[in-house]
C-alpha cells in the first residue's frame, strides 16, 4: 500500500511540473539582487557602472602600477624588489606582470558585462540619457584597458563579449595595429556620448574621452610611423584633440588682507580679539590693540579645466 501512495505522490508531482510554463522556473528571485531583477531605474544603473572606476582595477592599482610604470620608465628605483622591471629584463612569470594582465582583461571582462546587461535588462524606469550614459562610461573602460595591455603586451585578443567567447578556445591575438584602430574607434565614439559636464562627480566626460584621444593619437604616431618618422596625421590629431579639450582653461587670482587703508594708526583695526587656546568669553577685547601682529596676507590661485 506504501509503495501505491508512492507512486501515486510521484505522478502528480511530475504531472503539476509539466502542466507549468517554462517561464515559471525562470523568475528572479524577489529577495536577492541579480542581473534580471537590477538595472532599472537610473541610479540602479549609475550604481552599477561605478564599480569600473575601482574594484576592477585593484590588480594594477596595487603594485603592478609602479612597476609597469615608474619602475619600467626608470622615474622610481628599488635595490632589492621587483628588480625584473627594475632592470628592465622582466619576463612573463613576474608577479606583478600577470596581477597586470589580470586586472586589464578583469575591467574588459566587467565592461562588455556592463554593456550587455544594460542593453538586456535596463528597463522602462531607465533613462535613455542614463542607458547611453552607462554604455558609454563601459566602453570607455574597456578602450582605456586595451591601452595598457597594447602598450604592454603588444598583439593581445579583442574581446567584446565574454558570453559569446565563453567556449571558444580558437581566440588569437590581434594585431597592434588593429588593437590601437579599435580603441581610438571606440573612444571616438565614446566621446559623442559623453556629456561635456559630469553627471555626478568623478564621472568622466566628454573631455576624458578626448584627453585620452589626444594620447591614443601621440602614441600611434610613433607605433605606426614609417621608417623612424611619425605619422603626421595622427600627430595632428593628438594636437587637435588636445586643443580641444584645454581651450576651456580658467585661471583666477585673488588676494587677501595685502593692505589696510585707514586712518588708524596701529598694525590692523581687525585685531583685539583673543583668539588663543584659551579663548573664552571672559578675555575678549575686541576693539582693543594688544600689539599683536596683523592678519597674514593670503594669495589664491585657481585653474580650471575641461576634464
Amino acid at each position: 500500500m506504501k509503495k501505491i501512495n508512492y507512486l501515486i505522490g510521484l505522478m502528480v508531482a511530475i504531472a503539476v511540473l509539466s502542466g507549468c510554463k517554462k517561464n515559471f522556473l525562470n523568475k528572479p528571485p524577489i529577495d536577492a539582487i541579480v542581473d534580471e531583477g537590477f538595472y532599472k531605474t537610473d541610479e540602479q544603473v549609475l550604481a552599477s557602472t561605478s564599480l569600473l572606476y575601482s574594484k576592477v582595477w585593484f590588480d594594477y592599482n596595487d603594485k603592478a602600477m609602479y612597476n609597469l610604470g615608474d619602475f619600467r620608465a626608470g622615474t622610481a628605483y628599488s635595490a632589492w624588489n621587483d628588480r625584473g622591471n627594475v632592470l628592465f629584463n622582466t619576463t612573463g612569470d613576474n608577479q606583478e606582470n600577470g596581477a597586470s594582465w589580470r586586472a586589464f582583461y578583469n575591467v574588459v571582462g566587467q565592461s562588455n558585462l556592463t554593456i550587455n546587461n544594460i542593453n538586456k535588462f535596463a528597463g522602462d524606469g531607465v533613462s535613455a540619457k542614463i542607458k547611453k550614459f552607462g554604455i558609454a562610461e563601459a566602453r570607455f573602460m574597456r578602450a582605456l584597458a586595451y591601452r595598457f595591455l597594447v602598450m604592454n603586451w603588444g598583439p593581445v585578443p579583442i574581446i567584446e563579449n565574454n558570453l559569446e567567447r565563453l567556449y571558444d578556445t580558437s581566440i588569437s591575438r590581434n594585431t597592434i595595429t588593429s588593437v590601437w584602430r579599435f580603441i581610438t574607434r571606440e573612444m571616438r565614439a565614446v566621446a559623442e556620448d559623453l556629456p561635456e559636464t559630469p553627471i555626478q562627480v568623478g564621472r568622466v566626460t566628454r573631455w576624458s574621452a578626448e584627453g585620452m584621444l589626444a594620447r591614443f593619437y601621440l602614441t600611434r604616431a610613433g607605433v605606426e610611423s614609417n621608417g623612424g618618422v611619425r605619422n603626421q596625421t595622427f600627430l595632428d590629431s593628438a594636437k587637435y584633440f588636445a586643443a580641444r579639450v584645454i581651450k576651456g582653461v580658467k585661471a583666477t587670482i585673488g588676494a587677501q588682507n595685502l593692505a589696510t587703508i585707514t586712518g588708524y594708526s596701529g598694525f590692523d583695526p581687525e585685531v583685539g580679539a583673543y583668539v588663543g587656546r584659551d579663548a573664552g568669553s571672559g578675555n575678549q577685547a575686541i576693539g582693543l590693540d594688544f600689539g599683536r601682529y596683523p592678519l597674514t596676507p593670503m594669495y589664491t590661485f585657481t585653474l580650471g579645466l575641461n576634464f
